[in-house]
């Protein structure tokens, strides 16, 4: 009854038939016969769901957009087959997989931004210790050669149990040790680190080197053990 209904106001040469209908107008804007399949219906029905019709000409009849409407959407679930999804849920699924791809989209770039944001972080604190270690070198003053006047003879114990001894001027600064323990020990160029002077007696306490500009001899190294530790062990 309702296909002849159809009928009436838009004849058919066959059936199945598929039509698309202006609401507004009330004007058959395309029609398929027999029966298609959803992604080609979806396909073609993709310029009318990009284009809406717009608010023009008179409205139908009550009956007529009823009926029209209750045919549109028969036609529509007979192209499928009669048991598959209407044309909305098929819009509504495709726009939530696009949504989803978007959004697994933007998680990894998110994902390649940070990486890419901690490998340049990374590579800028490389560049950073390599500058300190640059700088000490170049602030280090050259070991006087043996026997030479109003030098002296200076051990250093490092972090690892390691030592080395080095000649200094008597009049070079406490910071000459600092500078050859970034030179000398990786890691030293990144982390504090404190040079502690053993005392004269057995059982007395160390003394920690804190002023940098003070000479070897005014503060008591020329002959002396330092030790070099980390500040957080």
């Amino acid at each position: 009854e309702m296909g002849r209904t159809v009928q009436t106001f838009y004849p058919c040469e066959a059936t199945p038939v598929t039509m698309v209908i202006d609401p507004i107008t009330g004007a058959k804007q395309r029609s398929w016969l027999g029966f298609l399949e959803p992604e080609v219906l979806m396909e073609d029905l993709m310029i009318y769901m990009e284009n809406p019709p717009m608010s023009q000409g008179a409205a139908l009849p009550s009956k007529r957009r009823q009926s029209d409407t209750t045919n549109d959407n028969e036609a529509a679930a007979s192209a499928r087959g009669g048991g598959q999804s209407t044309e909305d849920e098929e819009l509504a699924r495709a726009l939530a997989l696009s949504i989803e791809e978007a959004g697994g989209a933007a998680a990894v770039q998110n994902s390649d931004t940070d990486m890419n944001d901690a490998d340049v972080a990374e590579e800028n604190q490389a560049d950073i210790l390599a500058e300190r270690v640059t700088v000490a070198a170049a602030a280090l003053p050259d070991e006087p050669p043996a026997n030479t006047p109003d030098s002296c003879r200076i051990a250093l114990r490092y972090p690892d149990g390691s030592r080395t001894q080095r000649r200094f001027m008597k009049t070079d600064k406490v910071s000459a040790l600092r500078d050859l323990c970034i030179c000398s020990v990786p890691d030293a160029a990144g982390k504090q680190f404190t040079l502690n002077m053993s005392g004269g007696m057995p059982g007395a306490p160390s003394i920690v080197l804190s002023d940098m500009d003070t000479t070897l001899d005014a503060a008591g190294c020329v002959g002396a053990m330092i030790q070099m530790n980390w500040v957080d062990a």
